[in-house]
């Protein structure tokens, strides 16, 4: 349990809503699927996912005074391109915000990189004796040729968005950071990978990814289905127990849950409110639909619009659970200040 730990402000930047019918009436998107994933519509971009963040990022920093932080991280996360080959976004994020000698950072665990950013800068800010803050950030646009966002994975439409926080040792600010947890569960780690051989070139599978064919592949050699949900389960279900007892709380007093916007195909709801009285209406997902599974910004996005909307307040608890493919898992709860 960390006793420092502040959340001075978090930002957010999305794409156009555009609406799932509309998709579908251009042939975009199965009108089965798009009944039973249970999305309104996706968040799409014609903007680079760095600039993206940079926005988001200077809508955080707006909200604090930057020269009173002694800012020595920057971190980014993302799963789609960038904008360019060969190439760390991050520097050339710091260089449009905070500037300085602050250390940049890329974290990346698919999905679950700005949580894993958010638990390891937490620790390493905790460790320090002086006043230090970080800047973490995650965008990504899911764009053709590259990636189909209906169709390229399965139960999980990609909305375009980036979010920025400021994390410190120091001060006050919008939250508290109560506990963190990161744990792995590399078992069923080929279900995004697949059979095929190592490509000599980016697109040398072709192009748009297809990770419905990946997973098929992988079905092919065996693989339990089964046990990957039981998988998926233990390790959501170890993340939230352990944020629970490492801040002495019950699932009972957190006001509100984050997770990554999943489609409904996707996720077991009846587990959820019985293991711990989980309900749609307890999460982000009613916002969350409207948007799309936005990589690595789901979380601080979700945070982000309570927090502008009010719909948390002094004193509430937000637990937000990350995921990331492989498999990763991640939570953090947070105490409103």
């Amino acid at each position: 349990m960390y006793s420092n730990i502040v959340i001075k402000s978090t930002g957010a930047v999305i794409g156009e809503l555009i609406p799932m019918d509309q998709a579908v009436q251009a042939g975009l998107y199965s009108a089965k699927e798009a009944d039973a994933d249970g999305y309104e519509s996706l968040a799409v971009s014609h903007r680079a996912p760095v600039d993206s963040a940079i926005a988001a990022a200077r809508l955080a920093l707006a909200k604090i005074d930057p020269a009173e932080e002694n800012f020595t991280y920057v971190s980014h996360s993302s799963t789609a391109y960038q904008g360019l080959d060969y190439w760390s976004p991050t520097p050339y994020i710091q260089a449009e915000t905070v500037g300085g000698q602050a250390s940049p950072l890329e974290i990346k665990q698919n999905c679950n990189g700005a949580m894993s950013a958010i638990h390891l800068l937490s620790r390493v800010l905790t460790a320090s004796d002086h006043p230090e803050s970080a800047l973490i950030t995650a965008a990504d646009r899911y764009a053709l040729p590259d990636f189909d966002r209906y169709n390229s994975d399965k139960g999980l439409p990609r909305g375009d968005g980036a979010v920025a926080l400021v994390l410190s040792n120091s001060g006050t600010g919008v939250a508290r950071v109560l506990s963190t947890c990161a744990i792995g569960d590399v078992g069923h780690e080929r279900m995004y990978r697949g059979t095929s051989e190592w490509g000599d070139q980016s697109w040398a599978h072709g192009r748009p990814v297809d990770l419905r064919i990946r997973l098929k592949e992988y079905f092919s050699t065996g693989a339990d289905r089964d046990d990957i949900v039981r998988v998926l389960d233990r390790g959501m279900e170890r993340v939230i127990t352990t944020l629970l007892a490492d801040a002495g709380c019950k699932a009972g007093d957190i006001e509100r849950f984050v997770f990554s916007n999943s489609g409904d195909t996707l996720v077991d709801w009846n587990s959820r409110r019985e293991k711990f009285g989980i309900t749609r209406e307890r999460t982000t997902w009613p916002a969350g639909r409207k948007l799309g599974h936005m990589g690595a910004a789901d979380q601080i996005e979700g945070l982000n619009r309570l927090l502008d909307d009010g719909d948390v307040i002094s004193g509430d608890l937000v637990m937000l659970i990350g995921i990331g493919g492989g498999f990763s898992f991640s939570g953090v709860l947070v105490e409103i200040a």
